[in-house]
C-alpha cells in the first residue's frame, strides 16, 4: 500500500469513528458513591435515554412504542410501552392502537436504534409530526437506568 492509500484508509476510519457515534460507560465501585455515566450521540430523530428517563419520571403525557418482537418484548421493555413489531407496522395498526393523532409525541424504541429509525422514517412519510427513536435503543435506556 502506497502513501496516498495509506492516508486514504487513515481518513475514512477516522470519518467512520467519528460519524458512528459512541457510548462511554464507567462502572463505578459501590463505595465511591459514583454512579455508571452513559453518553451516546444523539442524532436529530433521536432522544436520549435521559430525558425518557425524565419524561417517565415527570408523568409527562406521551407514548412509547416497541416495533420489536413479540419474544423480545416479553424478554423485557419499558413499563407503560405499546408493542407493534416492525414488520406489522402500517397506518391502520397505528390507528388501532390509538395513535390516529398525528401531532401527539411517540417515543418509538428497538434493541438497539436500527428498527425504531425504520419505523421512524415510515411514520415520518404518513407524516406523523411529532416522533422521535429512542438513542440507542433499550439497550442503552438499561444501561442508563442502572
Amino acid at each position: 500500500m502506497n502513501k496516498k492509500e495509506s492516508l486514504v484508509v487513515f481518513g475514512l476510519l477516522i470519518f467512520s469513528l467519528l460519524g458512528a457515534g459512541f457510548m462511554i460507560t464507567r462502572n463505578a465501585d459501590s463505595n465511591d458513591n459514583q454512579a455508571t455515566v452513559v453518553v451516546a450521540k444523539v442524532n436529530n430523530y433521536e432522544i436520549s435515554p435521559e430525558k425518557v428517563a425524565e419524561k417517565i419520571k415527570g408523568n409527562d403525557v406521551f407514548t412509547l412504542l416497541d416495533v420489536r418482537t413479540m419474544e423480545e418484548y416479553e424478554e423485557g421493555h419499558i413499563e407503560g410501552t405499546l408493542l407493534l413489531p416492525l414488520q406489522l407496522l402500517n397506518e391502520q395498526a397505528l390507528v388501532e392502537l390509538g395513535l390516529d393523532d398525528k401531532n401527539k409525541e411517540i417515543v418509538i424504541y428497538c434493541r438497539s436504534g436500527n428498527r425504531s429509525k425504520q419505523a421512524y422514517d415510515l411514520m415520518s412519510s404518513w407524516g406523523y409530526t411529532n416522533i422521535k427513536s429512542l438513542a440507542g435503543g433499550i439497550n442503552t435506556f438499561k444501561e442508563y437506568n442502572k
